[in-house]
């Protein structure tokens, strides 16, 4: 009898203890992925107070004491132009402790799901990247993310993303409607472009592979290309607000130390692929957010 994909993952279900170790779990992505997890499972999710992100020992003590099935690393130092500055603490979080991760995933029989970037990417492709395809990062915070996904494995999930935003917490549409809300404009930068994606719809992304254990990198954003500028003009016009008083920032305004690529949309090919439910445009998503305002 041949196994169906779906059939594969409810068999690893009934045959492992499912306990779910995340690390990074009072991010934005990590108290998502926390609760997605808790209702189905035990679930280990200790805060930055509780384990040193950058001990070897800490690590290592929480993760043998638990004996999880899987491990999602959520944790990374996202600050851009931060990671510039400051090389050695991005290798840090985003390079050194993924190769932890893989480390001691191995020692249990874990499967490491490891959360990466479009940051990866140099921006010179004229169409969305594609699994397949080459990395050349040219900022340090892509670097260090580009060596953290070499350091979790061949046979971890990597699943890049680009522009996470919240459903429950900070995310652009409620910032842009703050700004509207107090001087009546949104200033924004228009000099990139690449896919917002919202957390509500990548979370059954990460669960599907993570219980698949599947091994490779998988690209997940919400469909639809676009810069901010066109962002906040689609919610101002949306939310009643005036799309005219959406003004591109001045790129000497935005100061930054880091280059970032100039397009980062990612291809979900691996999605496609897999014939799971594709991730939804994301103005379905800003949509959603709006209606419940």
């Amino acid at each position: 009898m041949v196994q169906t994909k779906q059939s594969m993952v409810e068999t690893i279900k009934e045959q492992y203890v499912m306990t779910v170790f995340i690390c990074g779990s009072t991010g934005r992505l990590g108290r998502s992925v926390t609760k997605i997890f808790e209702h189905e499972t035990t679930v280990v999710a200790p805060t930055r107070k509780k384990l040193d992100l950058t001990s070897k020992d800490d690590m290592q003590e929480v993760i043998e004491a638990n004996q999880p099935s899987i491990v999602i690393n959520c944790a990374a130092w996202t600050d851009v132009d931060g990671c510039e500055k400051n090389p050695e603490l991005a290798k840090e979080i985003n390079t050194i402790l993924p190769q932890r991760l893989s480390e001691l995933s191995k020692k249990v029989g874990a499967h490491l799901v490891h959360i990466s970037t479009d940051f990866v990417f140099d921006g010179k492709s004229d169409a969305p990247y594609n699994e397949e395809q080459f990395p050349n990062p040219i900022s340090v915070y892509g670097q260090t993310k580009l060596d953290g996904e070499i350091g979790a494995g061949p046979n971890a999930t990597i699943i890049r993303t680009s522009w996470l935003q919240a459903q429950d917490d900070s995310n652009m549409v409620k910032w842009i409607l703050e700004s509207f809300k107090k001087t009546g404009s949104v200033e924004v930068p228009n000099d990139r472009l690449a896919n917002p994606t919202f957390v509500s719809d990548l979370l059954p992304v990460i669960k599907h592979f993570a219980e698949l254990r599947y091994e490779g990198v998988v690209h997940a954003t919400n469909e639809g290309t676009t810069n901010w500028c066109e962002f906040a003009k689609f919610v101002a016009e949306k939310s009643h607000n005036d799309p005219t008083r959406v003004i591109p920032s001045e790129a000497e305004k935005l100061n930054r130390v880091a280059e970032r690529p100039a397009f980062s949309a990612l291809d979900n090919a691996v999605i496609r692929e897999e014939k799971i439910d594709p991730i939804r445009h994301h103005r379905d998503a800003v949509l959603d957010l709006l209606s419940q305002r």
